[in-house]
Protein backbone atom coordinates (compact mmCIF):
# COMPACT_ATOMS: atom_id res chain seq x y z
CA UNK A 1 0.00 0.00 0.00
CA UNK A 2 1.36 3.37 -1.24
CA UNK A 3 1.84 6.21 1.85
CA UNK A 4 -1.35 7.93 0.67
CA UNK A 5 -3.34 5.26 0.37
CA UNK A 6 -2.31 4.59 4.03
CA UNK A 7 -3.54 8.24 4.98
CA UNK A 8 -6.72 7.66 2.74
CA UNK A 9 -7.57 4.37 4.87
CA UNK A 10 -7.14 6.00 8.17
CA UNK A 11 -10.74 8.16 6.80
CA UNK A 12 -12.90 5.73 5.97
CA UNK A 13 -15.81 7.91 5.06
CA UNK A 14 -13.53 8.48 1.76
CA UNK A 15 -15.23 5.45 0.31
CA UNK A 16 -18.66 7.39 0.65
CA UNK A 17 -17.86 10.09 -1.14
CA UNK A 18 -15.49 12.45 -3.19
CA UNK A 19 -14.34 14.94 -0.33
CA UNK A 20 -12.86 19.02 -2.02
CA UNK A 21 -13.75 20.94 0.79
CA UNK A 22 -10.54 20.64 3.30
CA UNK A 23 -10.41 23.88 2.77
CA UNK A 24 -13.31 24.47 5.33
CA UNK A 25 -13.24 21.70 7.37
CA UNK A 26 -11.37 18.12 7.40
CA UNK A 27 -12.82 14.89 8.26
CA UNK A 28 -11.21 12.98 10.40
CA UNK A 29 -8.85 10.30 10.46
CA UNK A 30 -9.25 7.53 12.71
CA UNK A 31 -5.80 8.01 14.59
CA UNK A 32 -7.16 11.61 15.60
CA UNK A 33 -10.04 10.49 16.92
CA UNK A 34 -8.83 7.58 18.68
CA UNK A 35 -6.43 10.04 20.77
CA UNK A 36 -9.21 12.42 21.61
CA UNK A 37 -11.09 9.48 23.05
CA UNK A 38 -7.77 8.07 25.19
CA UNK A 39 -7.35 11.14 27.05
CA UNK A 40 -11.09 11.40 27.76
CA UNK A 41 -11.41 7.75 28.75
CA UNK A 42 -8.35 8.45 31.26
CA UNK A 43 -10.06 11.56 32.29
CA UNK A 44 -12.91 9.69 33.28
CA UNK A 45 -11.32 7.37 35.21
CA UNK A 46 -9.81 9.87 37.32
CA UNK A 47 -6.15 10.02 35.59
CA UNK A 48 -7.00 13.91 34.93
CA UNK A 49 -3.60 15.50 36.29
CA UNK A 50 -3.07 18.62 34.27
CA UNK A 51 0.82 18.62 35.14
CA UNK A 52 1.44 15.28 33.68
CA UNK A 53 -0.51 16.03 30.60
CA UNK A 54 1.24 19.31 29.95
CA UNK A 55 4.43 17.07 30.44
CA UNK A 56 2.92 14.74 27.56
CA UNK A 57 1.89 17.22 25.46
CA UNK A 58 5.80 18.73 24.91
CA UNK A 59 5.70 15.99 22.29
CA UNK A 60 3.14 17.53 20.09
CA UNK A 61 4.84 20.75 20.42
CA UNK A 62 8.45 19.34 18.98
CA UNK A 63 5.97 17.81 16.01
CA UNK A 64 4.76 21.25 15.03
CA UNK A 65 8.42 22.01 15.10
CA UNK A 66 9.57 19.44 12.95
CA UNK A 67 6.47 20.29 10.61
CA UNK A 68 7.29 23.84 10.24
CA UNK A 69 11.30 23.51 10.23
CA UNK A 70 11.01 25.73 13.70
CA UNK A 71 12.54 26.27 17.33
CA UNK A 72 10.60 24.42 19.42
CA UNK A 73 10.68 26.97 22.64
CA UNK A 74 9.53 29.63 19.87
CA UNK A 75 5.87 27.66 19.81
CA UNK A 76 2.60 28.53 21.58
CA UNK A 77 -0.39 26.37 22.08
CA UNK A 78 -3.37 28.43 20.66
CA UNK A 79 -7.52 28.19 20.11
CA UNK A 80 -7.22 28.44 16.74
CA UNK A 81 -5.57 30.47 13.68
CA UNK A 82 -7.70 33.71 15.08
CA UNK A 83 -5.97 33.65 18.53
CA UNK A 84 -2.46 33.82 17.30
CA UNK A 85 -3.11 36.78 14.73
CA UNK A 86 -4.66 38.87 17.55
CA UNK A 87 -1.28 37.64 20.04
CA UNK A 88 0.89 38.89 17.20
CA UNK A 89 -1.49 42.17 17.01
CA UNK A 90 -1.95 43.33 20.36
CA UNK A 91 1.46 42.24 21.45
CA UNK A 92 3.19 44.29 19.14
CA UNK A 93 2.33 47.36 20.81
CA UNK A 94 1.45 49.20 18.20
CA UNK A 95 1.83 53.16 18.22
CA UNK A 96 -0.40 55.74 16.61
CA UNK A 97 1.55 56.87 13.28
CA UNK A 98 2.75 53.38 12.64
CA UNK A 99 1.22 51.16 10.05
CA UNK A 100 0.79 47.43 8.86
CA UNK A 101 0.53 45.61 5.60
CA UNK A 102 -2.36 43.75 4.96
CA UNK A 103 -3.87 42.25 1.51
CA UNK A 104 -7.70 42.48 0.38
CA UNK A 105 -7.38 38.83 -0.47
CA UNK A 106 -7.39 37.82 3.59
CA UNK A 107 -9.84 35.98 5.23
CA UNK A 108 -11.39 38.08 7.87
CA UNK A 109 -9.61 36.25 10.75
CA UNK A 110 -6.18 37.89 9.25
CA UNK A 111 -8.19 41.45 8.89
CA UNK A 112 -9.99 42.04 12.09
CA UNK A 113 -7.04 42.10 14.13
CA UNK A 114 -5.09 44.48 12.36
CA UNK A 115 -8.34 46.55 11.39
CA UNK A 116 -9.00 46.58 15.09
CA UNK A 117 -6.10 48.25 15.44
CA UNK A 118 -7.12 51.41 13.82
CA UNK A 119 -8.84 52.33 16.91
CA UNK A 120 -5.30 53.02 18.62
CA UNK A 121 -4.37 55.36 15.29
CA UNK A 122 -2.56 52.53 13.34
CA UNK A 123 -2.67 52.79 9.74
CA UNK A 124 -3.88 49.52 8.67
CA UNK A 125 -2.62 49.49 4.30
CA UNK A 126 -4.22 47.45 2.07
CA UNK A 127 -2.66 45.83 -0.62
CA UNK A 128 -5.18 45.40 -3.69
CA UNK A 129 -4.22 42.25 -6.04
CA UNK A 130 -4.09 42.09 -9.24
CA UNK A 131 -5.99 38.89 -11.07
CA UNK A 132 -6.66 37.80 -7.79
CA UNK A 133 -2.47 37.49 -7.72
CA UNK A 134 -0.15 39.10 -4.89
CA UNK A 135 3.41 39.40 -6.15
CA UNK A 136 6.04 40.02 -3.76
CA UNK A 137 7.13 43.85 -5.32
CA UNK A 138 3.05 44.75 -5.23
CA UNK A 139 3.01 43.74 -1.33
CA UNK A 140 6.32 45.29 -0.92
CA UNK A 141 5.44 48.47 -2.72
CA UNK A 142 3.27 49.49 0.67
CA UNK A 143 5.93 49.72 2.59
CA UNK A 144 8.07 52.76 4.20
CA UNK A 145 9.69 53.92 7.30
CA UNK A 146 6.63 54.03 9.74
CA UNK A 147 5.64 49.95 9.10
CA UNK A 148 5.72 47.26 11.64
CA UNK A 149 5.11 44.23 10.10
CA UNK A 150 3.45 42.65 6.87
CA UNK A 151 0.93 40.26 7.66
CA UNK A 152 -0.17 37.51 5.01
CA UNK A 153 -2.06 34.10 4.42
CA UNK A 154 0.66 31.73 2.80
CA UNK A 155 -2.27 30.53 0.41
CA UNK A 156 -5.20 32.91 -0.12
CA UNK A 157 -8.58 30.71 0.73
CA UNK A 158 -10.75 33.06 -1.76
CA UNK A 159 -8.11 32.02 -4.43
CA UNK A 160 -5.60 29.49 -3.86
CA UNK A 161 -3.00 31.95 -4.37
CA UNK A 162 0.24 30.56 -2.83
CA UNK A 163 2.46 33.82 -1.87
CA UNK A 164 6.24 33.46 -2.23
CA UNK A 165 7.20 33.93 1.77
CA UNK A 166 10.70 33.26 1.41
CA UNK A 167 11.15 35.86 -1.05
CA UNK A 168 8.88 37.85 0.89
CA UNK A 169 10.81 37.87 3.96
CA UNK A 170 14.19 38.53 2.45
CA UNK A 171 12.50 42.22 0.83
CA UNK A 172 10.85 42.64 4.01
CA UNK A 173 14.00 42.17 5.83
CA UNK A 174 16.54 44.12 4.27
CA UNK A 175 14.31 47.00 5.96
CA UNK A 176 13.51 45.26 9.32
CA UNK A 177 9.76 44.86 9.01
CA UNK A 178 9.21 41.20 10.37
CA UNK A 179 6.42 38.67 8.02
CA UNK A 180 3.63 37.50 10.09
CA UNK A 181 1.46 34.29 7.98
CA UNK A 182 -1.50 33.42 8.44
CA UNK A 183 -0.74 29.44 7.55
CA UNK A 184 -4.61 27.45 7.73
CA UNK A 185 -4.71 27.37 3.94
CA UNK A 186 -1.43 26.08 3.69
CA UNK A 187 -0.16 23.79 6.04
CA UNK A 188 -0.64 19.76 5.89
CA UNK A 189 -0.63 20.23 2.44
CA UNK A 190 1.98 22.20 1.38
CA UNK A 191 5.54 22.52 3.24
CA UNK A 192 6.67 25.72 5.21
CA UNK A 193 10.04 26.24 6.24
CA UNK A 194 10.00 28.98 9.29
CA UNK A 195 13.18 28.72 10.18
CA UNK A 196 14.91 28.64 6.37
CA UNK A 197 12.39 31.12 5.12
CA UNK A 198 13.35 33.38 8.13
CA UNK A 199 9.26 33.80 8.30
CA UNK A 200 9.04 35.33 11.89
CA UNK A 201 5.56 34.28 13.04
CA UNK A 202 3.02 31.63 11.87
CA UNK A 203 -0.78 31.55 12.88
CA UNK A 204 -2.60 28.53 12.65
CA UNK A 205 -5.53 26.65 13.44
CA UNK A 206 -5.03 22.43 13.60
CA UNK A 207 -8.21 21.84 11.51
CA UNK A 208 -8.36 21.59 7.35
CA UNK A 209 -4.95 20.40 5.80
CA UNK A 210 -3.24 19.45 9.40
CA UNK A 211 -6.22 16.62 9.99
CA UNK A 212 -6.47 17.79 13.14
CA UNK A 213 -9.70 18.37 15.65
CA UNK A 214 -11.25 21.96 15.55
CA UNK A 215 -9.99 23.85 18.73
CA UNK A 216 -6.71 23.18 18.87
CA UNK A 217 -3.58 25.21 17.28
CA UNK A 218 -0.95 26.64 17.35
CA UNK A 219 1.31 30.07 17.28
CA UNK A 220 5.17 30.16 16.21
CA UNK A 221 7.12 33.17 16.74
CA UNK A 222 11.07 33.17 15.97
CA UNK A 223 13.42 34.64 18.91
CA UNK A 224 13.47 38.28 18.20
CA UNK A 225 10.07 38.70 17.67
CA UNK A 226 8.87 36.71 20.39
CA UNK A 227 11.69 38.23 23.17
CA UNK A 228 9.68 42.00 21.69
CA UNK A 229 6.30 40.54 22.04
CA UNK A 230 3.95 41.98 25.35
CA UNK A 231 1.66 39.68 26.85
CA UNK A 232 -1.81 40.81 25.85
CA UNK A 233 -3.51 37.98 27.71
CA UNK A 234 -1.19 36.87 30.49
CA UNK A 235 -2.61 33.98 32.52
CA UNK A 236 -1.29 30.54 34.39
CA UNK A 237 2.02 29.84 32.86
CA UNK A 238 5.05 28.22 33.90
CA UNK A 239 7.62 31.14 32.38
CA UNK A 240 5.05 33.52 34.19
CA UNK A 241 5.05 34.11 37.89
CA UNK A 242 3.89 37.57 40.03
CA UNK A 243 6.95 39.55 42.32
CA UNK A 244 5.63 39.81 45.65
CA UNK A 245 7.70 42.82 46.02
CA UNK A 246 6.74 46.35 46.81
CA UNK A 247 5.42 46.93 44.24
CA UNK A 248 3.47 43.67 42.29
CA UNK A 249 3.99 43.01 39.01
CA UNK A 250 4.43 39.63 36.31
CA UNK A 251 7.51 38.18 36.03
CA UNK A 252 8.36 36.88 32.92
CA UNK A 253 11.01 33.63 33.74
CA UNK A 254 12.19 33.61 29.69
CA UNK A 255 10.71 36.25 27.35
CA UNK A 256 12.27 33.57 24.61
CA UNK A 257 10.23 30.79 25.57
CA UNK A 258 6.91 31.04 23.86
CA UNK A 259 4.56 29.21 26.96
CA UNK A 260 4.19 33.02 28.03
CA UNK A 261 2.03 33.17 25.50
CA UNK A 262 -0.10 30.52 26.84
CA UNK A 263 -2.37 31.13 29.91
CA UNK A 264 -4.86 29.26 31.66
CA UNK A 265 -5.95 24.91 31.12
CA UNK A 266 -5.47 24.07 27.46
CA UNK A 267 -7.46 21.86 25.54
CA UNK A 268 -5.79 19.08 26.12
CA UNK A 269 -8.22 16.28 24.25
CA UNK A 270 -7.70 19.34 20.87
CA UNK A 271 -3.88 19.09 21.43
CA UNK A 272 -3.46 15.08 21.56
CA UNK A 273 -5.73 14.91 18.63
CA UNK A 274 -3.64 17.29 17.04
CA UNK A 275 -0.16 15.65 17.88
CA UNK A 276 -1.85 12.43 16.10
CA UNK A 277 -3.08 14.31 12.81
CA UNK A 278 0.34 15.76 12.88
CA UNK A 279 2.33 12.34 13.12
CA UNK A 280 0.12 11.24 9.81
CA UNK A 281 1.53 14.00 7.71
CA UNK A 282 5.22 13.46 9.21
CA UNK A 283 5.31 9.51 8.61
CA UNK A 284 4.01 10.58 5.29
CA UNK A 285 6.84 12.98 4.12
CA UNK A 286 5.76 16.51 4.06
CA UNK A 287 7.39 17.04 0.58
CA UNK A 288 5.54 14.03 -0.50
CA UNK A 289 2.47 15.26 0.29
CA UNK A 290 3.47 18.75 -1.29
CA UNK A 291 4.48 16.90 -4.70
CA UNK A 292 1.17 15.02 -4.90
CA UNK A 293 -0.79 17.91 -3.74
CA UNK A 294 0.76 20.79 -6.70
CA UNK A 295 0.68 17.59 -9.13
CA UNK A 296 -3.21 17.00 -8.25
CA UNK A 297 -4.48 20.36 -8.18
CA UNK A 298 -2.37 20.87 -11.32
CA UNK A 299 -4.79 18.05 -13.20
CA UNK A 300 -7.54 19.45 -11.33
CA UNK A 301 -6.66 23.15 -12.50
CA UNK A 302 -5.98 22.85 -16.17
CA UNK A 303 -8.72 20.09 -17.00
CA UNK A 304 -11.33 22.92 -15.58
CA UNK A 305 -9.61 25.05 -17.78
CA UNK A 306 -9.81 22.83 -21.14
CA UNK A 307 -13.70 22.51 -20.31
CA UNK A 308 -13.98 26.10 -20.79
CA UNK A 309 -14.55 27.10 -17.18
CA UNK A 310 -13.60 30.66 -15.36
CA UNK A 311 -10.45 29.32 -13.15
CA UNK A 312 -9.73 32.34 -10.82
CA UNK A 313 -6.72 30.57 -9.43
CA UNK A 314 -2.84 31.25 -10.74
CA UNK A 315 -2.41 28.79 -13.94
CA UNK A 316 1.44 29.10 -12.92
CA UNK A 317 3.09 25.82 -10.81
CA UNK A 318 4.74 28.42 -8.30
CA UNK A 319 1.43 29.63 -7.58
CA UNK A 320 -0.48 26.61 -7.02
CA UNK A 321 -1.70 25.51 -3.93
CA UNK A 322 -4.58 22.56 -2.83
CA UNK A 323 -7.12 25.21 -3.75
CA UNK A 324 -9.22 25.81 -7.15
CA UNK A 325 -11.39 28.28 -7.25
CA UNK A 326 -14.40 28.80 -10.29
CA UNK A 327 -16.48 31.64 -10.85
CA UNK A 328 -19.60 30.25 -12.94
CA UNK A 329 -23.32 32.08 -13.41
CA UNK A 330 -25.04 29.91 -11.03
CA UNK A 331 -22.65 28.68 -8.07
CA UNK A 332 -24.98 27.30 -5.86
CA UNK A 333 -26.48 25.30 -8.70
CA UNK A 334 -23.51 23.83 -9.59
CA UNK A 335 -22.76 23.02 -5.90
CA UNK A 336 -26.07 21.13 -5.67
CA UNK A 337 -25.00 19.73 -8.90
CA UNK A 338 -21.93 18.06 -7.47
CA UNK A 339 -23.20 17.35 -4.15
CA UNK A 340 -26.05 15.00 -6.10
CA UNK A 341 -22.86 13.35 -7.64
CA UNK A 342 -21.07 12.74 -4.62
CA UNK A 343 -18.65 15.77 -4.66
CA UNK A 344 -18.22 18.02 -1.67
CA UNK A 345 -17.11 21.50 -2.35
CA UNK A 346 -17.63 25.21 -0.82
CA UNK A 347 -19.93 27.76 -1.96
CA UNK A 348 -18.10 30.90 -1.00
CA UNK A 349 -19.38 34.05 -0.22
CA UNK A 350 -17.81 36.00 -2.83
CA UNK A 351 -19.90 33.57 -5.29
CA UNK A 352 -17.28 31.49 -6.28
CA UNK A 353 -17.27 27.77 -5.68
CA UNK A 354 -14.03 26.09 -4.44
CA UNK A 355 -12.24 22.81 -5.08
CA UNK A 356 -10.30 22.15 -2.21
CA UNK A 357 -7.93 18.51 -1.96
CA UNK A 358 -5.36 16.73 0.35
CA UNK A 359 -3.13 14.25 -0.75
CA UNK A 360 -5.49 11.22 -0.16
CA UNK A 361 -7.32 12.34 -3.50
CA UNK A 362 -7.07 9.96 -5.92
CA UNK A 363 -6.55 10.75 -9.91
CA UNK A 364 -9.55 8.51 -10.70
CA UNK A 365 -11.52 10.78 -8.67
CA UNK A 366 -10.38 14.05 -10.43
CA UNK A 367 -11.10 12.07 -13.41
CA UNK A 368 -14.69 11.47 -12.43
CA UNK A 369 -15.02 15.34 -11.14
CA UNK A 370 -14.04 16.39 -14.45
CA UNK A 371 -16.28 14.34 -16.58
CA UNK A 372 -18.82 15.75 -13.63
CA UNK A 373 -18.27 19.10 -14.82
CA UNK A 374 -18.35 18.39 -18.21
CA UNK A 375 -21.61 17.13 -18.34
CA UNK A 376 -22.74 20.24 -16.19
CA UNK A 377 -21.28 22.25 -18.71
CA UNK A 378 -23.24 20.70 -21.50
CA UNK A 379 -26.35 21.50 -19.58
CA UNK A 380 -25.70 25.14 -18.60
Amino acid sequence: MKWFEKLRASIPVLDNEIYLNVALNNLLPDPVRQAVYDLLSRASLGDNDKKVWAEEITGVRLAIAKLIDADPSGVAFTQNTTEGLNILAQGLDLQPGENVVVTDQEHPNNLYPWLNQKTKGVEVRIVKAVDYRLPVDLVCSHIDQNTRAVAISSVQFCSGFRVDLKELARRCHQVEVPVLVDGIQSLGTLGLMAEAWDVDAVACGGHKGLLGPAGAGFLFCRRNLLKSLINPCPGMSPMLAVDKGEDWRIKILDPADARRLEGGTHNFPGIYGLGAAIDLLLNSGVESIEQRVLSLTKRLNQGLRELGFQVISPPEDQELSNITVLRVPEPADLVRYLSAAGIRVSLMDAGVVRFSLHAYTLESELDYVLETMKDYGKIN
